[in-house]
């Protein structure tokens, strides 16, 4: 026998098999972004709750949640349209050291890069403090932090505000 022979029909069809998790959070918009365990790199869009807005992720084809829609839009629609009230259902995260100060004191331009955990290869800015300049990383598509931006630009506005509030 081949190996297409055993298969009942093509192997990406399994994908369509897995059931999406189910969340603890009724409010989709208070999810977390889920990759799921599958390896595809397809684009969607999810809401962060931590920024108050919809952000690009990088699903894996299965699994995950419903904090997971095509377009900006689509999130923008469903999350942005209404206000959500009470306290999020979100997991505690700890930060490393330096980047808990980076984050009290408001400055993410001293936050480290980060990839996070997702494994999509999306070409990123981020302010690197030791080198004292926008630098190019990889962003995986999910977590990291908020030193992360979509061009140098915007981390050169963002992070040149920053420097000139704390040198006065």
């Amino acid at each position: 026998l081949s190996l297409h022979e055993e298969l009942p029909s093509c192997p990406y069809h399994c994908l369509h098999r897995f059931p999406r998790l189910v969340s603890a959070s009724k409010n989709v918009c208070q999810q977390k972004m889920e990759s799921g365990p599958c390896l595809a790199l397809i684009k969607r869009y999810g809401y962060s709750v931590s920024l108050n807005k919809c952000v690009e992720f990088t699903y894996g084809g299965c699994m995950g949640n419903d904090n997971n829609f095509k377009t900006l839009q689509e999130c923008e629609k469903k999350c942005l349209a209404s206000k959500v009230y009470g306290k999020p259902v979100v997991q505690p995260v700890e930060l490393p050291v330096a980047d808990a100060a980076a984050v009290a004191s408001g400055d993410i331009c001293q936050m480290k890069l980060e990839t996070g955990p997702c494994r999509g290869y999306i070409k990123r800015f981020g302010y690197d403090a030791k080198k004292g300049k926008c630098v190019k990383f990889i962003y995986g598509g999910c977590g990291g932090n908020e030193n992360n931006f979509e061009s140098r630009n915007q981390c050169k506005r963002r992070c040149k505000v920053q420097r000139s509030r704390s040198q006065k």
